[in-house]
């Protein structure tokens, strides 16, 4: 099967290098100078103390007729890089797959006229340490789910045993588990500049965060003790992790605080329900970007 990877970050390059194992795939990066490393290099996988690489072919953003030709198409770019992608895709009769951190994508799906659309989350670590180079810093799965159309086959095929697919039946449930996390963690880290461990190794931290978690899950209708033990295990399984906004912030790049924080500031609003300390979270991030940008 052709598979177009759209995104050469972390995850885009990740997704790129397994599936290579059983489809032939093609990344699209958003620079020409990212493609031709890829080219010359090919894609580099950092796993532990061993390094693999492998050939993958690489085309810049302007897409031309390589997009056409896909009979997969993976979207694994940021939430705020979205608007430029979607019109290339609905030209295309490709199955699509977003992979993408928020909900803020389910008003922009209704756009599309592909039969079969999914979506996903992607629960490995993976750091970008060049426009080649992925560390794989921790394996997961992903998990996919049907927002039109049914399962397909190619989702039942794992394309490694380091890197599963979990096919799930309903997007909605899968995605707000994921929104409840990426809300709790990536936030509180990126202000306290901490790895997500100490979020609960660290008391005034653990007694903050259950604070946040206790507001996150009254406004998304979630079960509280559940959503924190949920939480407490991520941060567990990930301690030593440091979460993409808190490295977006280092980086001094735009996060995805809109597409996550604003989400659930959206249903708050909807449902007439207080968030102080998602607001409050929400404008400290908003403060970082611009000090980021020197403003």
């Amino acid at each position: 099967m052709r598979v177009g990877v759209i995104g050469g970050g972390s995850i885009g390059l990740l997704f790129a290098y397994y599936s290579s194992d059983q489809h032939d795939v093609t990344i699209f990066t958003r620079t020409k100078k990212q493609a031709d490393s890829i080219n010359q290099k090919g894609i580099v996988c950092i796993k532990g103390e061993n390094t693999y690489r492998k050939k993958i072919q690489a085309v810049s953003i302007e897409f031309g007729k390589s997009l056409l030709e896909q009979d997969l198409i993976v979207v694994s770019v940021k939430q705020y890089h979205l608007n430029g992608i979607l019109p290339h895709l609905q030209s295309t009769k490709a199955d699509l797959l977003f992979l993408q951190n928020g909900m803020g994508h389910l008003e922009k799906m209704v756009h599309l006229h592909n039969p079969n659309i999914f979506l996903g989350i992607v629960e490995h670590g993976a750091l970008r340490l060049d426009e080649n180079v992925v560390k794989h810093t921790g394996i997961g799965q992903i998990k996919i789910a049907p927002y039109r159309g049914e399962k397909k086959s190619f989702l039942l095929q794992t394309p490694h045993k380091d890197f599963p697919f979990i096919l799930e039946d309903h997007y909605y449930g899968m995605l707000i588990e994921k929104l409840l996390a990426n809300a709790a963690i990536n936030p509180l880290t990126a202000i306290l500049e901490v790895e997500n461990g100490k979020l609960i190794s660290n008391p005034y931290y653990k007694e903050l965060m259950g604070a946040y978690v206790k507001e996150l899950c009254d406004i998304l209708n979630l079960h509280e003790k559940e959503g924190l033990e949920y939480i407490e295990e991520i941060c567990k399984k990930t301690a030593r992790n440091r979460s993409s906004m808190l490295r977006d912030i280092e980086e001094k790049r735009e996060t995805e605080i809109d597409a996550i924080v604003g989400y659930v500031l959206h249903v708050a609003q909807k449902e007439s329900k207080n968030a102080p300390l998602s607001k409050m979270l929400y404008s400290m991030i908003k403060g970082k970007e611009l000090l980021g940008k020197g403003k």
